[in-house]
């Protein structure tokens, strides 16, 4: 990347500027005390929120957002069992306490930290890191960024001292042996300065293709984000295809529920009855059980069930898009309202 008037906020744009700087692990606690849960060395969700002194649905959206790169650093679902296995080892857990829906465990420094029964998103260090670049609004993220820059302006002057010396070298060469007349040095030293420049040029064409590419994927995170609020406020009308809600709970279930479809379903039905007082059991009893439930659902409720999926796909930080996907169901298929 071509480093001209980088600033803070440069890391929250650019990817490849972030990757640069992915190993800084230090600034985290330059700015303000990290506790890492013990031994597995990561956070989670909810942590991760009240580090950057932000709502946690920040952190879920931002999670969404950039999801390929959280994953690439390691975050992922850890269960259950990863935090009962813990107990015993070396990793100072004061007390454990199981309750109804989730596991409460109690750090050596008397932090709680809750784990639903169906396990927690959770982050190591360099996707913390990564998201003090992203969050554009918190005032710990922004002190992240700034500590980033610093780093980032040492280690880039010392680089460009070293680029300018590599320079005046290879100018340096050409005109001492062409001073000699020795005219194979001077062609060999020729060489290696072109192939500098080349280089240089290079570097010049591979940055702008990185911004090309980093204007289609903001474009693409537009249509995302626009897709997943539509969904979320039932806003998608082209939703009356069962064969299609049948694909988009298959692939709930595969994404949340461990496979589990008949699971996946009831979740959705009781979505309907607790929120929108849409109960098919009640519909599918007094026709003696006659037809499967979905068979019960009226036309103009379908927005609901797909609002229900949308909703249990936010809960499980999992973007709508991915959802969309995974059902092999064709976005740019679906008519939006205004």
């Amino acid at each position: 990347m071509i480093d001209n008037k980088i600033t803070a906020e440069s890391f929250i744009d650019s990817k490849e500027l972030r990757e640069r700087v992915m190993n800084r692990f230090d600034v985290l606690e330059k700015v303000k005390k990290l506790f890492l849960i013990p031994e597995i060395e990561c956070m989670t969700i909810k942590q991760i929120a009240d580090y950057y002194e932000v709502n946690i649905d920040v952190i879920k959206k931002q999670y969404q957002r950039n999801q390929d790169e959280f994953d690439s650093d390691g975050s992922d679902i850890k269960h259950l069992s990863d935090f009962k296995n813990l107990k015993g080892t070396l990793c100072p857990f004061r007390k454990m306490a199981q309750h109804s829906g989730f596991l409460d465990i109690t750090l050596s420094d008397n932090t709680v930290i809750s784990i639903p029964n169906r396990g927690t998103r959770c982050f190591p260090k360099r996707a913390i890191l990564r998201m003090g670049m992203l969050l554009r609004d918190s005032q710990v993220a922004k002190e992240v960024r700034n500590q980033l820059l610093s780093t980032f302006e040492r280690s880039n002057q010392e680089q460009r001292t070293f680029s300018i010396n590599e320079e005046e070298n290879l100018v340096s060469n050409i005109v001492r042996a062409a001073l000699k007349g020795d005219m194979s040095t001077t062609v060999t030293s020729l060489s290696e300065y072109i192939g500098y420049k080349n280089r240089y040029i290079t570097e010049i064409e591979k940055h702008n293709a990185e911004l090309a590419k980093k204007n289609e994927e903001m474009t693409s995170e537009n249509k995302e984000l626009t897709l997943e609020n539509h969904a979320l406020a039932g806003d998608i009308l082209k939703w009356t295809d069962r064969a299609s809600a049948n694909r988009l709970v298959k692939a709930l279930a595969g994404m949340c529920f461990q496979g589990n479809f008949k699971y996946a379903f009831n979740t959705i039905y009781k979505e309907l009855m607790y929120k929108y007082g849409i109960s098919v059991s009640s519909r599918q009893k007094r026709d003696n059980n006659k037809k499967p439930k979905i068979a019960y659902i009226k036309d103009n409720e379908w927005k609901f069930l797909f609002k229900s999926a949308a909703a249990i796909c936010n809960q499980n930080h999992i973007s709508v898009k991915k959802l969309f996907d995974d059902a092999k169901i064709d976005i740019s298929d679906l008519d939006f309202s205004e």
